[in-house]
């Protein structure tokens, strides 16, 4: 099921919940922990990979925006820091642009590198829908996990304080 569609599921399942903010928080293995806040109300979903990893997924629906944090474990040969900075890049396109395979017609409209955590990252604002809807994505590479926080939200409601919130709660440990 790719992102659209399980977004779809959860809009269509999830009714519109309060505004507070619930902890989230994982203290994983060899340094792959993490801590942030999700709309109240949200839904936590842990997916086997075939490779032997997992894929955790929160979602939530608050106040017409949807809400999204997954991690995917790196197992095997993914497990591993690109030897080079340009390996690197490389592979954050790669995430980039698979994420923007989920998205036809999406226009990026602000598109920056980031750091979290020693986590190197990129984040970038689109517009989908024809315009209607704002996408927020912060997609993090670490040694063992690759980190993933979306909110899709109404165009009109960019500077909505509730997407900065959940996206600058982010910790990686």
């Amino acid at each position: 099921m790719n992102r659209r569609h399980l977004m779809a599921a959860v809009v269509a399942t999830v009714g519109a919940s309060a505004a507070r903010a619930e902890a989230v928080s994982w203290d994983g293995i060899a340094g792959s922990g993490y801590r942030l806040e999700m709309p109240a109300g949200y839904r936590h979903v842990v997916l086997p990979r075939p490779d032997g990893g997992i894929v955790r997924q929160y979602t939530a629906l608050a106040a017409g925006k949807f809400f999204d944090f997954t991690v995917t474990d790196l197992v095997g040969n993914e497990a591993h820091l690109p030897a080079s900075p340009a390996e690197l890049a490389q592979r954050l396109e790669q995430m980039e642009a698979g994420m923007l395979r989920s998205w036809p017609g999406a226009s990026v409209l602000e598109h920056q590198t980031l750091q979290l955590g020693g986590a190197p990252g990129r984040a970038m604002t689109c517009s989908i829908d024809q315009g209607r809807h704002i996408l927020f994505v912060r997609m993090y590479f670490a040694r063992e996990a690759i980190y993933m926080q979306l909110v899709r939200a109404p165009a009109a409601e960019r500077q909505d304080p509730a997407v900065a919130q959940f996206l600058d709660s982010l910790s990686l440990q």
